[in-house]
């Protein structure tokens, strides 16, 4: 068999066998939700089939009050109507913590014993959208890294590496119910070089976004968390994205509270920048091409990442030769929504046209690569 029918017949499985998953700033996951139940019952299961279709929507289009607007009431008062399968499962047993009461009067059994696990169908959910005039965010979205201080009496830190696993816990629990590809720092030898307490304290965002440079991140959020002598948590919070920037504060007698606001207020925005509404985009094509195909394998794994990227529509391949493959895709938007939607992620890099001086800047590089209409140049990063 040729490279040129293997790779045709690597296509058609990769077609077919394609999953959610996370190729650097690619989400998956965000057509299911868990909710826990008390029952199997009618009313509790359709009290749970609402609820798990609001934390789609949201995770979905972006926006979090998706459950108060007046256009979605005819899905969500009929959730069953979007759903593709679900599930029961038993809610793990959590065992008696240390000096916690296990005898009494006072002793009550969690009612909520189990979980339904729920798939939405993701075309039905995006038509929804459509119908109700709100945006699509797509799966590739911006990676935010999280540099966090928490300031608790006398104690103050930095939140990553191995530290604080319970606040790290929360951040990916919110971040996943958004939808947000969320990092948290290392912490290691050189963080620790380049970024101390005062620096992400003070907001210092210069110094804050050269320590940050070796994630790569689209934006970078800063949370400064402070106990109040009330016991209350005070959440000061900045996102920066591009040439962007948001402030915003919280307080609430929770840290989690405080932790939601954040993430929150990170996805808020970065949907709001690209998000699309799906009727107003106009369909265009372009011409693809990909060096450093050495094997079937990678063959495979570019084909599955651009068929995960939101504004592919189709896929045809027009020529492979030697380590390289020529492709033409069908977008949604034009050529800059797709140069986007791959600069997310880590799976292709941006390269110059055969014909170009390989000795120019970056920044003239960038604009070469959003410029190139007929064709974009890129390679597979191993």
């Amino acid at each position: 068999m040729n490279l040129f029918h293997a790779a045709s017949l690597c296509l058609a499985i990769v077609v077919c066998g394609f999953s959610a998953t996370i190729y650097g700033g690619e989400v998956g996951g965000l057509f299911e939700a868990e909710i826990t139940v008390k029952n199997q019952g009618e009313a509790e299961r359709n009290r749970a089939l609402n609820t798990a279709l609001i934390d789609v929507l949201i995770k979905v289009s972006g926006n979090s009050n998706v459950a108060s607007m007046a256009a979605l009431e005819p899905v969500l008062s009929n959730p069953l109507g979007l759903v593709q399968q679900f599930r029961y499962r038993a809610l793990p047993k959590v065992e008696n913590q240390p000096g916690q009461q296990t005898q009494g009067p006072e002793v009550t059994e969690n009612p909520y014993n189990q979980i339904l696990q729920v798939n939405f169908d993701p075309q039905a959910v995006n038509q929804a959208l459509n119908n109700a005039g709100l945006p699509v965010w797509g799966r590739a979205r911006p990676s935010t890294l999280l540099w966090l201080a928490v300031e608790d009496n006398n104690e103050r830190y930095l939140v990553g590496g191995d530290s604080h696993p319970e606040i790290q816990k929360m951040i990916r629990d919110e971040a996943q119910r958004r939808g947000v590809p969320v990092l948290i720092p290392l912490l290691d030898l050189e963080d620790e070089a380049n970024l101390r307490f005062t620096d992400v304290w003070g907001d210092f965002q210069d110094v804050i976004v050269d320590a940050s440079n070796r994630y790569q991140a689209e934006a970078f959020l800063v949370g400064r968390l402070f106990r109040q002598s009330d016991g209350t948590w005070q959440g000061r919070w900045s996102l920066y994205s591009n040439n962007d920037n948001r402030h915003w504060d919280m307080t609430a007698d929770q840290t989690r509270d405080v932790i939601v606001s954040g993430i929150d207020g990170a996805a808020d925005y970065l949907s709001s920048k690209f998000s699309k509404i799906i009727s107003e985009v106009e369909s265009t094509s372009v011409e693809l091409s990909i060096t450093g195909i050495d094997s079937l394998g990678d063959y495979a794994r570019a084909m599955k990442y651009l068929h995960s990227l939101d504004p592919v529509t189709q896929l045809q391949v027009e020529k492979v030769s030697s380590s390289t493959i020529v492709l033409l895709l069908g977008i949604r938007g034009d050529h800059t929504e797709l140069v986007q939607a791959i600069g997310f992620g880590s799976t292709l890099a941006p390269v110059l046209p055969p014909e170009v001086d390989p000795a120019i800047n970056n920044d003239q590089k960038d604009a070469l690569t959003l410029a190139a209409t007929t064709t974009l140049y890129y390679r597979l990063l191993q």
